[in-house]
């Protein structure tokens, strides 16, 4: 029985991708094998047995050369054992990024046949894609220091499953769970945190590159913050402000925080975070600010503004936090706390 042509699309579309990522690595290997370090252990070794057998010496175990060959061969196969298991990471990264191309495909498709050839379906391909910014991010050598110096074989394996986490819709604690296994000494919070952010970052990044092949028809974005207790300062802060059609959104770990993008001709009314935060309850807005942050605001001693901090985070990039109020006001900030 023969299959249905959307399913054959996507098998030679599967094939295609794996003999891509299967020839790599085949000729990394084969590489290895014709590479000079073996090639010359190989002949040094033919040299010894040449003349041992001219000399009428047998060949031992213990053989200077033969040892050094046998050492060399372990090494090649070593790193032919890596390149194997980069391979599985490789194909499976191939095959995820290729499920975000065939969704589209298969949609108009899909498409198509269900309306009726006379509507035209538009897709907007955002390129990179949240799983090619994932890709991204995992392999910096930034994020591999932030899994505590692991060997190679973990680290691909952490990868695998950081990616096909992100692909699949997991939940990012599912996927910590699962690379807390992998990892076994690593913090429930750090890997919670990792992947959260990992998961949190690269959909803003695909967002941002959504809005900028879109550019025509938007005219600017606004950041929105969750109107909870559990909402920092200075996300309370910027939520309502409008920002560049494009822009990334840039958050602390952990953070929640995502641009709307309003369309042209749309008049998009949102009331600001530092507004909201004015008419809670004094005892909420303890709660939230923290005392001392709050006394020192009815004192005049800062602003909301101070409280937003920006910096470098080695992996994600310009991150967005709140300072202290140690760090905004030194030592005069105890004389605000306790009241």
């Amino acid at each position: 029985m023969s299959q249905h042509p959307l399913i054959e699309l996507v098998n030679r579309a599967l094939d295609a991708r794996y003999r891509a990522s299967a020839r790599r690595v085949l000729a990394a290997i084969n590489q290895e094998l014709k590479g000079d370090p073996l090639q010359k252990m190989l002949k040094r070794f033919l040299a010894e047995a040449t003349h041992l057998q001219a000399v009428g010496a047998p060949l031992t175990v213990d053989n200077p050369v033969f040892l050094a060959l046998l050492r060399r061969v372990e090494v090649t196969m070593q790193r032919n054992q890596q390149l194997i298991a980069s391979a599985a990471g490789s194909i499976q990264t191939e095959a995820a990024l290729l499920g975000a191309e065939l969704t589209l495909t298969l949609a108009e498709t899909v498409a198509g046949q269900t309306w009726g050839a006379g509507l035209q379906v538009v897709w907007n391909r955002p390129s990179p894609r949240v799983l090619e910014r994932v890709i991204h991010f995992i392999d910096m050598p930034e994020w591999a220091a932030e899994l505590g110096g692991v060997s190679d074989s973990v680290l691909t394996t952490v990868k695998n499953q950081a990616l096909l986490g992100v692909a699949r819709g997991r939940n990012p604690v599912t996927t910590a769970r699962a690379i807390r296994r992998t990892i076994q000494t690593m913090p429930r919070y750090q890997a919670n945190t990792l992947m959260r952010t990992l998961q949190l970052q690269s959909y803003r990044e695909a967002a941002a590159e959504t809005q900028r092949l879109n550019h025509d028809v938007l005219q600017y974005q606004v950041r929105l913050a969750a109107e909870d207790d559990r909402t920092c300062i200075a996300c309370i802060v910027l939520s309502g402000e409008r920002y560049p059609v494009g822009q990334r959104i840039d958050d602390h770990h952990n953070g929640r925080c995502v641009g709307v993008p309003v369309p042209i001709g749309v008049d998009f009314q949102i009331g600001r975070g530092r507004d909201w935060l004015e008419t809670l309850p004094e005892t909420r807005q303890r709660r939230i600010l923290g005392t001392g942050a709050y006394n020192a605001l009815q004192a005049g001693a800062v602003t909301l503004d101070d409280f937003v901090h920006t910096h470098q985070d080695p992996v994600f990039g310009a991150m967005v936090g709140t300072q202290s109020l140690k760090g905004l006001l030194g030592n005069q900030a105890s004389q605000y706390y306790g009241r």
